[in-house]
C-alpha cells in the first residue's frame, strides 16, 4: 500500500499542476473559467476514488 501511496501522490501533484497551468494558458478572464472548474472536478474525482481504495483495503489507523 506504500506504493500506491506514492504513486496517488503524484498523480495528484501533476493533476493539479496541469489543471492550474491549463487555466492559466486559456486567459484569466473568469478565474472560475471551465477549463478551471473542470481541473476541480477531475482532481476531487481522483482523489475520492483514492479513499475508496483506501477504505476498501482498511489502510486507515485508528488510535
Amino acid at each position: 500500500m506504500r506504493q500506491f501511496k506514492i504513486i496517488d501522490f503524484w498523480i495528484n501533484v501533476g493533476l493539479i499542476t496541469s489543471s492550474v497551468i491549463i487555466s492559466i494558458l486559456e486567459g484569466a478572464e473568469d478565474f472560475l473559467h471551465n477549463s478551471f472548474l473542470l481541473g476541480y472536478f477531475i482532481v476531487g474525482g481522483w482523489q475520492v476514488i483514492s479513499m475508496l481504495v483506501h477504505v476498501f483495503n482498511r489502510c486507515f489507523t485508528y488510535k
